[in-house]
């Protein structure tokens, strides 16, 4: 599992004025063929909300289950019937982590549509910001609010995914991951080793029918754009590729060649590397042949090297040859003997000088050594010292 930090959300229309009372108007509203059909789940829908609305503050875990079981027909009709009656809605939820633990003093950003004229299509941004209390937990009430989603930050951690958004009410489709945001716990930030943006992956496997396929990977030839970066001259790991008989499943084995026993075999995309139980061989069978990815963790070389190996492999067809195996595989690797992976984008504004870092790194590794670290705050520095004597801002 990724480490991250859940956020999860209940939300509650809480109306100014009854939705139960005796409205002709307001349940007459239906739409559809089948208007009793519509009036009964009409009256499902709101009998559900008035009893989540009960248990909002006095067991909001109850109402968290009970917002599940809510089908997307009955969500939507709250939505309507919020909007038509323009009533506030409260969302809360809680910052946890992943062991269920609270986390106090997170920020939690709400960015929301407002109902802000006659016409129900005029509406407006809005931006609300709270932090979570001692146990994790955080209010928002949105006035009138059409559409909402939210997000979490506390220093030390980042979002899994980007843009890291859950909506919370409306604008999205209803799925049982609604209202979830993930954050993870953040590496410190380092300057890495990989194939350039315009190559996904740096190279690949090729096996086809009964015969194995054996190759040799150098980490540091898998980087960089110039031939003599990518000249092979060490062997870091070696791959075999077979099949145990036609149209069966295929087999992938790797080992450590140079005597460090380095290898993690991993589903998980890891942003540190592992610190122990590195072995010198593994494996794993291919049998689902859509495509897969699966990660390679490395502890290479002396003085010892980082990498992240990430594989993704499928079967390929041809019409006049057998059925076939395909892997590529794209290095990450930290060139300073530490284990986080976690890349410092300020890195990417220097790209003349990449080409360079790549070329010192590899040169200073095959030579048995760190090269020196790049301090990204002084090149910042010198940058700016730089556009200012010109002129510019």
């Amino acid at each position: 599992m990724k480490p991250c930090i859940s956020v999860i959300l209940v939300w509650a229309v809480m109306m100014q004025s009854s939705l139960f009372a005796e409205d002709k108007e307001l349940m007459g509203q239906t739409t559809g063929i089948n208007k009793s059909h519509d009036n009964r789940v009409t009256d499902s829908a709101r009998a559900k909300y008035k009893r989540i609305n009960e248990l909002v503050r006095t067991n909001p875990q109850e109402a968290l289950r009970l917002v599940g079981k809510l089908t997307d027909e009955e969500r939507q009709i709250l939505d309507e019937d919020a909007i038509r009656t323009m009533a506030p809605r409260t969302v809360i939820g809680k910052v946890i982590d992943t062991d269920g633990h609270p986390i106090p003093d997170s920020q939690v950003t709400l960015e929301l549509y407002q109902y802000s004229g006659v016409q129900s299509s005029h509406f407006e941004k809005h931006i609300l910001v709270t932090n979570t209390n001692a146990e994790g937990a955080y209010q928002f009430v949105c006035e009138k609010a059409r559409s909402a989603s939210v997000t979490a930050f506390k220093p030390g951690y980042t979002a899994v995914y980007r843009p890291g958004v859950a909506t919370v009410i409306g604008g999205a489709p209803y799925t049982k991951d609604r209202g979830v945001v993930m954050l993870r716990k953040q590496s410190p930030l380092s300057y890495l080793l990989m194939p350039s943006k315009g190559h996904r992956y740096s190279s690949w496997i090729v096996a086809r029918g009964t015969n194995q396929v054996t190759e040799s990977v150098d980490l540091l030839a898998q980087l960089g754009d110039t031939e003599e970066t990518r000249i092979p001259r060490t062997e870091d790991i070696v791959i075999t590729v077979s099949q145990t008989e036609p149209n069966g499943h295929w087999l992938v084995e790797m080992f450590a060649t140079n005597g460090t026993d380095g290898l993690i075999l991993s589903r998980n995309y890891m942003y540190c590397a592992p610190l122990n139980d590195y072995g010198r061989s593994c494996r794993f069978t291919v049998t689902d042949f859509t495509e897969n990815q699966i990660y390679l963790y490395t502890r290479t070389r002396i003085p010892a090297i980082y990498t992240r190996l990430e594989m993704e492999y499928r079967k390929i067809y041809d019409k006049h040859m057998p059925a076939g195996l395909k892997i590529t595989v794209r290095p990450v690797v930290n060139p300073y003997g530490e284990r986080t992976f976690e890349y410092d984008e300020r890195f990417d504004t220097f790209w003349r000088e990449k080409p360079k870092w790549i070329e010192d790194a590899t040169a200073a590794l095959r030579e048995g050594r760190y090269p020196q670290k790049i301090d990204i705050e002084a090149l910042i520095k010198a940058e700016a010292e730089g556009k200012l004597k010109n002129g510019s801002r």
